[in-house]
C-alpha cells in the first residue's frame, strides 16, 4: 500500500493526538442483554467495545490511500447551512472512507452533518445527538471500524470529545465509487440559540486501482421461535469460510412494538454490532422482512434506522444498522454468527421466524471460466454433423495472460471444422481424425468471452458425445472450478414428431445407466434418466426366491444399422437369460419393446418382470386415460397414459410430454398389476398421482429349456406448455392444450387393435404370453399401419 503526500494539516492534527489509533476503547462496556428469561441459546461471551483495523483489500488488489485535509474555520450560523469542500484526483475503486471533524457548539443536538460524495451518494453522520453537551464532535474520528455504542445511544458529557464514533449511516455506502471530485461536508444548525464552528477536517480514502470481483454467498436459519417478554432470544447460523467484503443482514422479526427490541450481530470471534435499539416506535412488524444493508439509503431513504419513518404493520426494508456492518470488513465469515434479540419492556412477545447472512468475498484475481453449449444442436439426427459452440470467458478483475484452451474432442467421433475467433491461434486434427484441439491467446482482458465452434463429422452409430473444454493462464486464479467444462450431445434417431429416442445402449452415459434399454429423456423431459427398463424376480418351483429385485443392464444392445437395436450380451440369473430387442419405427412416435426370457437350467423357474422406470412428470404425475376409460390404473386395463400436470388436472395441459404404455393383448394371463419401479415393484404398488415411478409387474413360469417372450409400447408425444420438438429452432409448435393427450390415446387405441408385431418372427409370435392369439391375426405377406398426421 501506497500512502500519498499528506497535508500539514493533518500531520499537525496527528502530532497533537486529534486522530485516534487502533486498538480497544474503554469509554463504554459491551451491550447488557439482561434482565429477563433467556430462551433458546445462551448469549455468546462479547468482546468490549473497540476500535477495529481497517480491513485490508482483496487478494490480488493494490491500493493507494490518500489522506486529505481541510483547515475549515467556518462559522456554523444559529439555524443556517454551511458546506465545506474537498476537492480530490484520485480516481478509481474507493475501498475504504474515514473521516475526522472538528465542529465546536454549544448544543450539538441542533446539528445534522453529512458527508456527500461526488457521484451525489449522501450519508448521514449524525442528526440531532450529543444533547447539550458542549464540543462532543471537537475532534471526532468517524469510520464504520468502531464497534460499541452508537451515535445515538452515546453517553455524551459535557466538553468530552466523542474521539471515534460510527455514523449514523455507514461510510461504506460510498465503495464502489470513482472517489474523483468535489466532497462536501454539510453541517445544517436546525434549532436556534446556538452557534458554532467547523474547523479542519480531513478526508482518508483507500482506493483500488481496479473493480474487484465479487462471490455472494449466503445462509438461512428457520428458528420460528418466541421472544419471550421482557427476555432475550439467540439463534446462530454456522458460516463457511470466505473473507468479507461486505455482509448483508435480514431479518423477519414480528413484535407489536418495534421499539422494545433490542437486535445486535455477533461474529464468530465475538465482534458486537449493534442493529437496533428502541427504534421504530410503538409500530409493530417493522422488522419482519427487513434488509440491513449498509448502502439502505440509496433505495430507502434516509437510511439509518434511528431516522426511518415507521408504518404500523409494514416492514422497513432496506435500513442501515446504528453501527455499520463493514465493520466485520476484511474477516473470516468461517463460524458460528450469533443474533440476539433483546424485548426490554414488559407487555408483549414476539416472534424471530428467520433471518438470514450474505456475504461477498471479493478478489482482484482473474477468473476463467471454459464452457461447452449444445442447446441450439441437441438432440442430432443419425447421419447429420455433430455440433459445440465453446468458449473460454474471464469473469475476473484483471487481465488474464499467457491463457491455453484445449478442446478433446469425443470418443467415437471425428474431426469436420473448428470456427477461432480473433486473438487467438489454434491447431486441430485432419478432417477426419480424433485427438485434441489447442489454442492460445497472448492475453483474456476481464469480461471477454471467446467463442469457438466445433463440427464432428456425421457418426453412423446413435450415441452419446462428450466433449471437454480446459482454459489456462498464467498467475495466480480466484478459482479454477470453472477451468473444465464438459458437455453431451446425442445423435440418433427421431421419432415422427421430431423428438428423440436416446436408448441406453452399450455407447450410453453411465450416470445414465449404461446398456439397460431404457430411453433415457426421450425429448422435452418426458423421462427422468431412463425409462423401459427392466427389474426381475425369480423364483423355483417351491416359491423360495432365488433372484429378488435385480435392475437388469449389461445386454450388449447393439445399432442394428437400421432403426433397432439387438441384444449380444445377455443377462442371466438364476438360469434364465434376459435379452432385448428394440425398435423406432420411422413413422411412428412409439419405440417396440420385445424381452426374451429363457430357462437355461434343469429346473422350472417363476419369473416376475417389471418393465418401466422414471418419468420427466416428476411428483406431477398424472393419470389421464386407460383403456378402461375410468382413471384408475388396473387388471382392467391394456394401455395408459400420464402427462405431467401441477393440478392433476387428467385433461391437462401436460407441461412435459405425454407418456403412454401399451402392454398387453386381450386375454393376457401374465399381467399382475403396476408396480413403484425404485422400491421393489414386485412387493410394492404403484401410488398413482403424484409419484414418477411406475412399472408394470408380469409374471409367468418357464420349464427347463423354455423361451418365453413379452412385447410392449412406449409412446411419447409433444409438451403441451412449450414449443417443441427438443432442441428446434425452425418450424417449432406449441400443441393446443389437451390436444397431444387426445392424440396419444388415439394412438394407442390404434395400436392395441393392431399390433406393430406382424414383423416378428413366428417362433416368437407364438410364445408372445401377452399378446395370447396375435400369430393368428398376421398376414402371411407384410402390413403397414395408417400413418396419423398431426
Amino acid at each position: 500500500m501506497k500512502i500519498h503526500s499528506v497535508s500539514f494539516l493533518l500531520i499537525f492534527s496527528i502530532l497533537l493526538g486529534w486522530l485516534i489509533p487502533a486498538g480497544v476503547q474503554a469509554e463504554k462496556l459491551t451491550p447488557d442483554f439482561g434482565p429477563g428469561t433467556k430462551t433458546g441459546l445462551e448469549p455468546p461471551l462479547f468482546v468490549a467495545e473497540q476500535l477495529l483495523a481497517p480491513p485490508d483489500p482483496p487478494v490480488g488488489c493494490s491500493s493507494d490511500t490518500y489522506p486529505l485535509g481541510s483547515s475549515g474555520g467556518l462559522p456554523i450560523p444559529d439555524q443556517g447551512v454551511i458546506t465545506a469542500t474537498m476537492p480530490v484526483a484520485a480516481t478509481g475503486y474507493l475501498w475504504h472512507v474515514s473521516l475526522h471533524t472538528t465542529i465546536t457548539h454549544t448544543f450539538p443536538a441542533d446539528l445534522d452533518i453529512y458527508l456527500i460524495s461526488p457521484a451525489g451518494t449522501e450519508v448521514t453522520l449524525s442528526t440531532d445527538n450529543g444533547g447539550g453537551y458542549d464540543n462532543v464532535f471537537a475532534g471526532t474520528t468517524w469510520t464504520d471500524q468502531w464497534v460499541g455504542a452508537s451515535v445515538s445511544d452515546y453517553a455524551y458529557a459535557n466538553n468530552v470529545t466523542v474521539p471515534t464514533m460510527s455514523p449514523e449511516e455507514a461510510l461504506s455506502a460510498f465503495k464502489g465509487e470513482d472517489p474523483q471530485g468535489t466532497w462536501k461536508l454539510v453541517i445544517h444548525d436546525d434549532a436556534s440559540n446556538d452557534t458554532g464552528t467547523l474547523g479542519f477536517w480531513t478526508l482518508t480514502l483507500e482506493v483500488l486501482s481496479v473493480t474487484p470481483q465479487s462471490d455472494l454467498n449466503d445462509d438461512w436459519s428457520f428458528p420460528h421461535a418466541a421472544i419471550p417478554d421482557n427476555g432475550t432470544y439467540t439463534d446462530q447460523i454456522d458460516f463457511p469460510s470466505f473473507t468479507i467484503h461486505d455482509l448483508n443482514l435480514e431479518t423477519q422479526i414480528t413484535h407489536p412494538a418495534n421499539n422494545e427490541l433490542d437486535i445486535y450481530l455477533v461474529s464468530p470471534s465475538g465482534i458486537t454490532v449493534t442493529v437496533s435499539t428502541d427504534n421504530g416506535g410503538a409500530f409493530a412488524d417493522g422488522f419482519s422482512d427487513t434488509v440491513w444493508d449498509d448502502a439502505a439509503g440509496a433505495t430507502n431513504p434516509p437510511g439509518p434506522v434511528t431516522d426511518n419513518a415507521f408504518t404500523n404493520n409494514l416492514a422497513e426494508a432496506p435500513l442501515v444498522i446504528e453501527n455499520a456492518l463493514a465493520a466485520f470488513d476484511g474477516m473470516d465469515s468461517g463460524g458460528t454468527w450469533t443474533l440476539v434479540v433483546k424485548d426490554d419492556t414488559p407487555g408483549n412477545t414476539g416472534t424471530l421466524e428467520a433471518w438470514r447472512l450474505k456475504v461477498d468475498q471479493q478478489t482482484c484475481l482473474m477468473d476463467l471460466e471454459a464452457g461447452i453449449s449444445t442447446y441450439s444442436y441437441f438432440p442430432t439426427e443419425l447421419g447429420e454433423p455433430v455440433e459445440f459452440d465453446i468458449y473460454a470467458a474471464n469473469f475476473g478483475a484483471i487481465t488474464a495472460t499467457n491463457v491455453l484452451f484445449t478442446d478433446t474432442l469425443p470418443a467415437g467421433a471425428t474431426f469436420l471444422s473448428w470456427t477461432t475467433p480473433a486473438g487467438w491461434a489454434c491447431t486441430a486434427p485432419p478432417i477426419g481424425g480424433t485427438g485434441v484441439v489447442t489454442c492460445s491467446a497472448a492475453s483474456l482482458v476481464p469480461g471477454t468471452i471467446s467463442t469457438f465452434h466445433l463440427q464432428l463429422a456425421p457418426p453412423s452409430v446413435p450415441q452419446w458425445l462428450l466433449n471437454q473444454a480446459a482454459v489456462s493462464a498464467s498467475g495466480p486464479e480466484y478459482t479454477t472450478v470453472n477451468n473444465f467444462d464438459s458437455a453431451y450431445n446425442y445423435t440418433g434417431l427421431l421419432s415422427a414428431n421430431g423428438n428423440p429416442w436416446e436408448i441406453n445402449d452399450d455407447l450410453g452415459r453411465p450416470e445414465l445407466g449404461v446398456d439397460t434399454g431404457g430411453v433415457a429423456f426421450g425429448g422435452q423431459n418426458a423421462f427422468y434418466t431412463g425409462y423401459g427398463m427392466l427389474r426381475l424376480r425369480v423364483l423355483d418351483a417351491a416359491n423360495a426366491i432365488l433372484t429378488s429385485d435385480e435392475a437388469l443392464s449389461g445386454f450388449g444392445l447393439t445399432f442394428d444399422g437400421s432403426r433397432g437395436w439387438t441384444t449380444t450380451t445377455p443377462p442371466t440369473f438364476s438360469e434364465i437369460a434376459v435379452s432385448r430387442a428394440v425398435e423406432a419405427p420411422a413413422a411412428a412416435d412409439y419405440v417396440r419393446y420385445l424381452d426374451t426370457f429363457t430357462n437355461t437350467g434343469s429346473e422350472v423357474r417363476q419369473v416376475q418382470v417389471a418393465w418401466g422406470g422414471y418419468l420427466g412428470s416428476l411428483w406431477e404425475t398424472t393419470l389421464a386415460a386407460t383403456s378402461s376409460g375410468d382413471l384408475v390404473l388396473d387388471m382392467d386395463d391394456t394401455w395408459a397414459v400420464t402427462i405431467e400436470n401441477a393440478s392433476f388436472n387428467p385433461a391437462g395441459p401436460t407441461a412435459n410430454p405425454p407418456v403412454g404404455v401399451l402392454l398387453r393383448g386381450a386375454g393376457d394371463p401374465t399381467y399382475v398389476r403396476p408396480g413403484n419401479y425404485a422400491n421393489n415393484p414386485f412387493q410394492t404398488p404403484w401410488p398413482g398421482n403424484g409419484d414418477y415411478r411406475p412399472s408394470h409387474v408380469f409374471a409367468f413360469t418357464l420349464q427347463p429349456g423354455e423361451t418365453a417372450h413379452l412385447v410392449y409400447f412406449l409412446y411419447r408425444g409433444l409438451a403441451e406448455e412449450r414449443p417443441g420438438p427438443e432442441g428446434c429452432s425452425v418450424d417449432c409448435v406449441t400443441p393446443p392444450a389437451g390436444s397431444e393427450i387426445a392424440l396419444a390415446q388415439t394412438v394407442l387405441t390404434a395400436l392395441a387393435a393392431v399390433p406393430d408385431v406382424c414383423d416378428l418372427p413366428q417362433s416368437v409370435l407364438a410364445n408372445l404370453l401377452n399378446w395370447p392369439g396375435v400369430a393368428d391375426s398376421c398376414p402371411d405377406y407384410p402390413i403397414y399401419l395408417p400413418v396419423i398426421v398431426r
